[in-house]
């Protein structure tokens, strides 16, 4: 199938499932308080979901979104599907594709990662997810509409990192020393936080594990950190996985990540390129965040995210829909 005719699949797709799941014209969005665990922080976020109350507006930080505040959740036997943002993000980054996702019929949670220049992120990203996904089908007060074995996944950047590592993959951090020998000028070789204070843990502290969950059954990646994975730190990997590149990605740069890893995986991934920059996965920006954020709002000439968007949107749900049946 062309890359043309697929999208327009794509796009049928949603449409007609969002008419039979629910007549809603906006997701409904209630904020989330996820408490503290046994060895996990307590989490915030929102929850979009299914909603059959006429469209509004709701304000997140500072900027207003469509959806209905509170709205009663419709529907029941609903796959769940978890949001993991990139460095420094936060759980409204991807708030178009959330609600695409809840129109369409899924209850999407998001959360904020914490900790984001401390070394430990790599374990504890993974690992606050996990313990979403605890609380979602565990704790939620609408719990009851969440059907457990149809759980998916949305990451970027570090977030893509986090979902090849929830479902199987064991990162290997000394492929970024040997990288950086021999490309010394790629942005992921520049010093950051976390490796600034690397020698900081003593040799006798233990060393914590990496979380995977068999509960995700389908994960979405979008311009991930893949140069710690390779052929051997992907083995285990037997969850579907769409993997999206962008071709003008100044950060995770080719062919490094994305395509280092659509190569690695064992299962072949449903691979997509789109002639954008990094920060085009991010939901379309506002005139403020624009000032605000110029870096993550600046596009290529001729890029148009809007429209962009609107294509993504309906190929994760599409395979999301696909392999969460």
């Amino acid at each position: 199938m062309s890359p043309r005719k697929s999208t327009l699949a794509a796009l049928a797709a949603i449409a007609a499932f969002s008419v039979h799941a629910t007549t809603a014209s906006a997701a409904g969005l209630k904020r989330l308080e996820v408490p503290a665990a046994t060895g996990r922080p307590a989490l915030a976020g929102a929850v979009w979901y299914p909603c059959a109350s006429p469209a509004g507006r709701v304000r997140l930080r500072r900027i207003e979104v469509p959806g209905v505040k509170d709205c009663p959740v419709k529907g029941t036997h609903l796959p769940l599907v978890v949001i993991s943002h990139g460095f420094s993000g936060w759980f409204g980054g991807h708030h178009d594709t959330a609600a695409a996702l809840a129109d369409a019929g899924f209850v999407v949670a998001a959360i904020t990662h914490t900790g984001e220049y401390a070394r430990s992120w790599r374990y504890t990203r993974p690992a606050a997810i996990q313990h979403l996904i605890d609380y979602m089908i565990k704790r939620w007060p609408d719990r009851a509409r969440i059907d457990k074995n149809r759980v998916g996944f949305f990451g970027f950047s570090r977030g893509g990192y986090t979902g090849l590592v929830l479902i199987g993959g064991v990162p290997d951090f000394r492929r970024i020393v040997t990288h950086c020998r021999k490309v010394p000028k790629d942005p992921v070789c520049r010093p950051t936080g976390s490796r600034a204070r690397q020698g900081r843990r003593t040799s006798a502290a233990p060393k914590p594990s990496y979380v995977h969950d068999a509960r995700i059954k389908a994960a979405v990646i979008a311009a991930p950190l893949g140069v710690v994975f390779g052929r051997h730190e992907l083995k285990d990997i037997r969850a579907p996985v769409q993997l999206w590149r962008a071709a003008k990605d100044e950060r995770a740069r080719f062919p490094y990540h994305a395509d280092a890893v659509a190569k690695a995986l064992p299962v072949k991934p449903d691979y997509r390129v789109v002639s954008a920059g990094h920060f085009a996965f991010l939901a379309p920006c506002t005139a403020r965040q624009a000032q605000v954020a110029p870096a993550l709002c600046r596009d290529a000439d001729g890029f148009d995210r809007v429209g962009f968007h609107k294509r993504l949107n309906a190929e994760i749900v599409a395979f999301l829909r696909k392999h969460l049946r």
